[in-house]
């Protein structure tokens, strides 16, 4: 779930470490480095998931070898992933496309 969605008493509920803020209940971090990106525009990987959202993102960071966690920071504009991590989600996507495109009936 996410914040926008949650009741009052759900965002009530929240850690603050010295990383950032964690909503155990509903699976959600915000880092404090969030605060200082100056671009609000989503990133094409942004806008892939959020609009693919049959896409498991925890089974799909387990198969691309990434923390689900993580890879979901990065979707919600939480944390920015390096190049090197944006190369290695796209291989991913690559790699299921191939499967899919394989399956015959």
């Amino acid at each position: 779930m996410s914040l926008y969605k949650a009741s009052d008493s759900e965002r009530e509920e929240y850690e603050i470490s010295t990383i950032g803020i964690h909503w155990r209940k509903l699976d959600v971090d915000v880092s404090f480095e969030s605060f200082t990106y100056d671009e609000a525009e989503l990133s094409e990987m942004q806008r892939f998931f959020l609009t693919h959202p049959e896409i498991n993102v925890g089974q799909f960071a387990l198969k691309a070898g990434i923390n689900a966690g993580l890879l979901r920071n990065y979707i919600n504009g939480f944390k920015k992933p390096s190049q090197e991590r944006e190369a290695q989600i796209l291989q991913q996507i690559h790699q299921l496309g191939h499967e899919f495109a394989a399956v015959t009936f």
